[in-house]
């Protein structure tokens, strides 16, 4: 009995020594995927978000250098001080369009954009950064660009004001990895055009941006 007693007792130690260690390699792996995981939607936002910011950077500077960007009227009296200043609204709004539409077209070539990450990188763990076999990540464009042109006026100095044009963009992407995909938005602002207008502005000046 006590020999039955024994082999018992080894048997229920050997199961519990089993069930111990697989539940800490179970732990251990989901851990280790959650990290996983964590550095990938990580370093899928970061090559996303560069990839678009380059493209869409390229998009409008392709724009700009055929366009006129006289986009400021400027009315002055017959002393030569300012009476008004309005951004002409006509053809900013014209520049938008050509500008969305262009940055849409580039955007579009982006599938073609297929970029390598080393699975040490993917990791997360210093040590094996840019080690191990590349993972393809590729990105895909999910939704139309968004755009929103902000006209400003401000001081610039004694008897100046700046005129600035910017353009906010605000783009949908999905990087693509084996297994896994991370939705990316990515909104950046972009400079058109600044002007110094020189001339005394009237106190309580209101600028027409409409």
């Amino acid at each position: 009995m006590r020999l039955k007693e024994v082999k018992s007792d080894k048997f229920a130690r050997l199961v519990y020594i089993v069930f111990v260690t697989a539940a800490m390699l179970g732990i251990a792996s989901a851990v280790i995927y959650i990290q996983l995981v964590r550095h990938m939607k990580e370093i899928c936002e970061y090559k996303g978000k560069q990839t678009a910011t380059a493209l869409v950077s390229e998009a409008i500077d392709n724009r700009l250098k055929e366009y006129d960007l006289d986009l400021v009227e400027v009315e002055y009296n017959d002393s030569g001080e300012i009476i008004s200043i309005s951004a002409n609204s006509a053809k900013i709004n014209e520049l938008e369009n050509e500008l969305k539409s262009e940055i849409n077209r580039s955007l579009s070539e982006i599938d073609d954009n297929v970029m390598s990450v080393p699975i040490g990188t993917l990791s997360g763990i210093t040590i094996l950064s840019g080690r191990g076999m590349d993972v393809k990540i590729k990105l895909h464009q999910t939704g139309a660009v968004d755009t929103h042109i902000v006209s400003e006026f401000s001081s610039a100095g004694i008897n100046q004001t700046k005129h600035t044009l910017k353009i906010e963009v605000t783009t949908e992407l999905s990087a693509i990895l084996p297994g896994h995909s991370t939705d990316i938005t990515v909104t950046d602002e972009y400079l058109i055009s600044e002007r110094i207008i020189v001339g005394a502005v009237p106190d309580g000046m209101i600028y027409d941006v409409s």
